[in-house]
């Protein structure tokens, strides 16, 4: 028995781990059924590098060798929601994540139709725990986190309003101080892209507060057009992947983001504390 996943690499750096993760992720339960698996995916339109076809550095940062028959299209001639792909017309659609990704198998059969779709991710504990990123970086980060206290919380500030920053940190800042004096006792790790944050609270000088001093683009577009080389890619995305590895090891996150946010789905699905996930977050899932 055959099956098929398709989906995209087509969003930001998280979504793209995300959407990795539950390829994989199906793929397991459908071995586990009898089937043999392949995987067609969509990366033409990948904000990182939308000026060429070559995607090997992203297989320098995550284990795309844990899908066992990926195919990555950078013709343009494949659409996973269409479902074009060449063994379309042997199979039926079975699962449509909406519009993440899609499973098809040639023959059904008994729990196939119980796929895991992934609904309220944000206060599960029983998804499995996989990291799909390569030992590499996994080294990076962990080399990265020795310079941060061991224990730490973090504030993941990621506001939806990119063009509006001005009104975020008035609307923000003092929450945010609020929280950093309320765990005294604790290091803090603020995560964020944007800088004018980052700088006044830098100017507050909280002793329990850190940064990471890279600075990002605030958003896609700005590293679309910029035509980055290889390296300078890779040390970008490097940088993402370090915020998103350090908040899956932080017992308690202050969440400045939409649920929607990718690296609450990493830190949930590579959850490396020892408290479950629904009790990690402030304000908590409701």
């Amino acid at each position: 028995m055959k099956a098929y996943i398709t989906s995209n690499f087509n969003a930001g750096f998280g979504s793209t781990y995300d959407v990795l993760y539950r390829i994989y992720v199906t793929q397991e339960q459908l071995k586990k059924l009898g089937y043999t698996v392949k995987a067609y995916v969509d990366f033409t339109l990948n904000p990182y590098k939308m000026d060429s076809y070559d995607r090997d550095i992203f297989g320098k940062i995550l284990n795309f060798d844990l899908i066992d028959d990926l195919v990555i299209d950078s013709t343009g001639s494949f659409n996973p929601a269409l479902g074009n792909f060449p063994e379309r017309d042997t199979c039926e659609l079975i699962l449509d994540n909406s519009k993440i990704y899609y499973v098809y198998v040639d023959e059904k059969v008994d729990g196939v139709d119980n796929l895991e779709n992934f609904i309220l991710w944000q206060t599960r504990d029983d998804l499995p725990k996989i990291s799909m990123l390569t030992e590499e970086t996994t080294k990076y980060c962990e080399t990265k986190l020795s310079n941060y206290p061991d224990n730490f919380y973090v504030i993941h500030y990621r506001p939806f309003e990119l063009s509006n920053q001005d009104d975020e940190i008035t609307k923000n800042l003092n929450w945010i101080k609020q929280f950093i004096l309320e765990h005294k006792d604790k290091s803090i790790l603020f995560f964020s892209q944007f800088d004018k944050m980052k700088e006044i609270l830098r100017n507050e000088k909280f002793d329990n507060l850190y940064f990471n001093d890279f600075n990002y683009l605030v958003d896609h577009s700005g590293v679309r057009g910029l035509g980055l080389s290889d390296d300078e890619l890779l040390n970008y995305m490097n940088e993402v992947v370090f915020e998103m590895y350090a908040i899956s090891k932080s017992e308690k996150i202050m969440r400045i983001c939409g649920w929607f946010s990718n690296f609450l789905f990493f830190a949930n699905t590579y959850n490396q504390t020892n408290v479950d996930n629904k009790s990690r977050y402030f304000p908590p899932y409701s």
